[in-house]
């Protein structure tokens, strides 16, 4: 049986001040501002209601110039912020479910995790690393990339703060949130592997790229800050 997505509501802003994506018991809604706020008035207008789409689960959400793309259980699922209208809709496949979405999209590509159910925990198997066009929702890549590492381990607790995007480069967890590799964010080439905290109890609380390397905190007995370049 596919495991259950989070479903826990929150609240994102899309678009800057222009629109509001909201979502709010598994509700999905477009605010945009209206009319009757003055130049000197701090209560401002009043915003509207442009929309709203009630979904089955939540796992997170990116936004693009005419559309809020939604993921949850096993689609991720494009909206026009114009209309609410389906743009898309891209299947994680029968039996997996997305477990984590990177915090933001970049260059219009959005980068999420996903995978089935492991028996033993009653939790997805989030093994498998996918690159979406969001203009379009196909995958950008030849295949998924596989996040197993030599010993065949994956981890079910993956979540957006260790799945980091930018410079034109992804850095993802492997094995057991206890390694990590880079990869090209445009073609799914790998840059390098890192794997100093295998089997050292140790875990990736977070992620964030710069230039070729990757900034990262992790938490074996106390929380430490280290710098990894290839």
């Amino acid at each position: 049986m596919p495991a259950a997505a989070n479903s826990h509501p929150r609240a994102l802003l899309g678009g800057g001040a222009a629109a509001l994506v909201a979502v709010v018991a598994v509700v999905l809604a477009l605010v945009l501002p209206g009319g009757g706020g003055t130049g000197g008035d701090t209560q401002g207008g009043t915003a509207k209601l442009a929309w709203t789409k009630t979904l089955e689960s939540y796992r997170g959400t990116w936004t693009t110039a005419s559309s809020v793309v939604v993921g949850g259980g096993a689609t991720l699922t494009a909206y026009s912020t114009a209309t609410g209208k389906t743009q898309w809709s891209w299947p994680a496949g029968t039996g997996n479910t997305i477990c984590a979405m990177s915090r933001i999209p970049e260059d219009g590509i959005g980068v999420l995790i996903y995978g089935g159910t492991d028996p033993d925990l009653d939790a997805a198997d989030c093994q498998y690393l996918e690159a979406v066009d969001l203009a379009t929702g196909s995958p950008l890549w030849p295949r998924p990339l596989s996040l197993e590492d030599s010993d065949g381990r994956t981890s079910p607790f993956n979540d957006a703060a260790i799945l980091a995007v930018g410079d034109g480069a992804v850095v993802a967890p492997t094995g057991a949130n206890d390694d990590l590799i880079d990869v090209n964010l445009h073609t799914g080439a790998v840059n390098w592997r890192d794997d100093r905290f295998d089997h050292q109890t140790c875990e990736v609380e977070s992620a964030a790229v710069f230039g070729t390397g990757a900034y990262v905190v992790t938490w074996c007995s106390k929380s430490d800050q280290v710098v990894i370049t290839p």
